[in-house]
Order: structure tokens, then C-alpha cells, then sequence
């Protein structure tokens, strides 16, 4: 059972391929995304992965650690 403080962690390499295509399924065509100089521009090392394609994992990161009958009716984030 998960308690308050647990940490569950799971590991995915996005791909440019991964990124590109969640880019034109979302319509955010930000820049930071897809292009490596203006992200390094504004201080990071490269192209960011968007938050909500990191947070299509947790479901299932959450639902492995219950029985296989639950049902998540919904997650809230904030960025």
C-alpha cells in the first residue's frame, strides 16, 4: 500500500521522434520543445520534453502499484 512520501519512479527515454509528434498531436509548437538553440538560449541543455507527455506515464506508474481493477477517474496538474 502507497503511503504519503513514497516515491515511484519509472524510466522512458523520449525520443526527438516522440516529442515532434506529441508537438503536432498538442498544437504547442514552442520552440523549447523542438529546436536545441533556443532552448539553450534561455539556460537549458537542450529541447524539453512537455510535462503532460511525462504525465501520460503516470497512470500507469500509479495503477502498478494496485490491484488490476482500478479504475483512476482523474489526475490534476499543475505547471
Amino acid at each position: 500500500m502507497l503511503k504519503p512520501g513514497d516515491v515511484l519512479k519509472k524510466t522512458r527515454v523520449f525520443t526527438e521522434e516522440d516529442v515532434l509528434q506529441y508537438s503536432k498531436v498538442s498544437r504547442d509548437s514552442n520552440p523549447l520543445h523542438t529546436d536545441s538553440d533556443a532552448a539553450r538560449n534561455v539556460g537549458f541543455e537542450g529541447p524539453l520534453v512537455h510535462g503532460m507527455l511525462v504525465a501520460s506515464l503516470f497512470p500507469h506508474i500509479i495503477s502498478s502499484h494496485f490491484v488490476s481493477n482500478m479504475l483512476m477517474l482523474s489526475l490534476k496538474f499543475k505547471f
